[in-house]
């Protein structure tokens, strides 16, 4: 095996930490009583063919670590769960839903039994291929970081629980609060398999950060509600978790910062106007526009239940159906001999048509997301707004599913909701004196960077450490270009943007 095999398998261990997969205990040797440590690999025969599976197990001073590589699906390092029960062995791939079920050979050298991936089971004989030396110089590698529970308590005396990673080493280390967007979020940020937070907790701390990522109020081990966080709160929650940090062995309280995504930067800019200012501030995606003007003009204010709405699902479909025989009308012309001037002319038209198709309806969503908002910020009685609300979802979306509407404005007149939109996040940032990072994705629908940054922008024009930074191609939730994404089980996996990681560590790396 060649020595480049070391580096991944030094990110199998990071990896594993990061997802909140530590070393097992490898008690209980009772799959023929020989340790399983090394590289088994086997081909199952899924429906586009055979694909190799390869299986590394480490085991390390009583503790043991297996990851998965699938080649053909671009699967690399994934953390699997080990469970040894009599003469069985099971390998769990939680996160992509890949298990293996099986008992070990007389000779120890097989591993024989069934490999399932979603609904389907396969038969698998993994083999076994031994421990090689670069192997053996893994297993005493340290860990890049270890993660801990923490436990911070704000204000009000809630209890707001989470993970603090801190680089192997004696420090002292710089820290970073990470900070989620608007919503319900655990401590990953986490949606589908998608985890923000998750992924920037894990690529900080290898990179020499101490990083503290807390559970938001009301969700996983956290108490409160989310429902009735506001932001004034979320930024002192923040302050106390700045203050905490600053209490830890082995942290520079000096250089104790915050990145928030969404309206987690916006949080991160109050909390840096308050006393307690941080070292720094990162803002991605943070709005410039008071809350209610942002919402209004987002394309979907509601979320992921309008995409269910098969009003809106027929409409792209009609799009799409527009511009494909724009195309097939062109070939026509083509065949009748227009020239290519004649041609490109007739598509300009069609796409003007197009242009100002969608300009129509975006100006219609915006006006009836407007009319929404209004009443729900200034309707008192929440049961009203509610019903109000309700109402004109079901007029202009009637096909979506009942269930969703009764979701959708539950959430639109919460008392958190509402506190945003009154929130204008440009009167305190004339306070703001630490560095700050505005970060922007170019594929960003929810917050534009026009008009966003250019307002934020104006109101740090005080603060000479403020900058901008814009990321072609990456999305609001800092994802990498689709063409960049990983596949599991044929369906693109979203991956937090190289580049938005990269500009993240060098401007923070790069701060006195």
């Amino acid at each position: 095996m060649k020595t480049t095999f070391v580096r991944p398998l030094l990110g199998a261990l990071a990896a594993a930490l990061a997802f909140g997969i530590t070393l097992q205990p490898a008690a209980g040797q009772s799959a023929s009583r020989r340790p399983l440590e090394g590289i088994w690999r086997g081909q199952w025969l899924a429906a586009t063919g055979p694909q190799e599976v390869v299986l590394t197990v480490i085991e390390r001073n009583g503790n043991r670590l297996t990851v998965l590589d699938v080649p053909a699906q671009n699967l690399r390092q994934i953390p699997v769960r080990t469970t040894l029960r009599a003469d069985s062995v099971f390998f769990d791939a939680d996160r992509v839903n890949q298990h293996f079920a099986g008992a070990r050979a007389a000779d120890g050298q097989q591993l024989r039994g069934s490999w399932r991936q979603g609904i389907a089971v396969k038969p698998l004989v993994l083999q076994f291929g031994g421990v090689s030396d670069v192997m053996r110089k893994v297993l005493v590698a340290a860990p890049p970081y270890r993660a801990t529970a923490a436990l911070v308590t704000a204000a009000d005396q809630v209890s707001l629980a989470g993970t603090l990673n801190v680089p192997e080493g004696a420090g002292p280390f710089p820290a970073v609060l990470l900070l989620s967007d608007m919503g319900a979020d655990d401590r990953d940020a986490r949606s589908g398999d998608y985890q923000l937070l998750g992924s920037l907790a894990d690529y900080l701390a290898r990179q020499g950060f101490a990083v503290l990522r807390l559970d938001d109020r009301g969700v996983g081990q956290s108490g409160g509600s989310a429902a009735t966080a506001t932001v004034a709160q979320r930024a002192a929650d923040a302050t106390q978790a700045l203050s905490w940090l600053r209490t830890q062995p082995r942290l520079d309280a000096t250089r104790v910062g915050i990145v928030g995504h969404g309206e987690g930067g916006n949080v991160a800019l109050l909390a840096a106007a308050a006393m307690a200012t941080p070292a720094f501030v990162v803002a991605a995606g943070a709005s410039g526009q008071p809350g209610a003007t942002l919402l209004a003009a987002q394309p979907v204010m509601y979320g992921k239940e309008l995409g269910r709405d098969t009003t809106e699902v027929a409409r792209q479909r009609q799009r799409r159906a527009a511009q494909y025989q724009a195309k097939v009308e062109a070939a026509t012309m083509r065949r009748e001999g227009a020239n290519s001037a004649q041609i490109e002319t007739y598509l300009d038209q069609q796409r003007l048509r197009q242009k100002m198709a969608d300009r129509k309806y975006l100006d219609g969503t915006f006006k009836h997301q407007k009319a929404m908002l209004d009443i729900v910020r200034q309707t008192a009685d929440p049961g009203l707004a509610q019903t109000i609300v309700t109402n004109m979802m079901r007029q202009r979306y009637p096909n979506l599913p009942p269930a969703d509407v009764q979701t959708t404005a539950r959430q639109l007149t919460t008392p958190a909701y509402k506190d945003y939109l009154t929130f204008d996040p440009l009167p305190t940032l004339a306070k703001v004196q630490c560095p700050v990072l505005l970060l922007y994705g170019s594929d960003d629908q929810q917050v534009p960077a026009a008009p966003n940054a250019e307002l934020l922008l104006k109101g740090l024009k005080a603060n000479k450490a403020a900058t901008l930074r814009r990321l072609p191609g990456v999305n609001h939730a800092l994802q990498a270009p689709e063409d960049e994404w990983l596949f599991t089980d044929g369906r693109p996996q979203p991956l937090v943007s190289t580049e938005a990681e990269e500009v993240l560590r060098d401007w923070l790396q790069g701060l006195k």
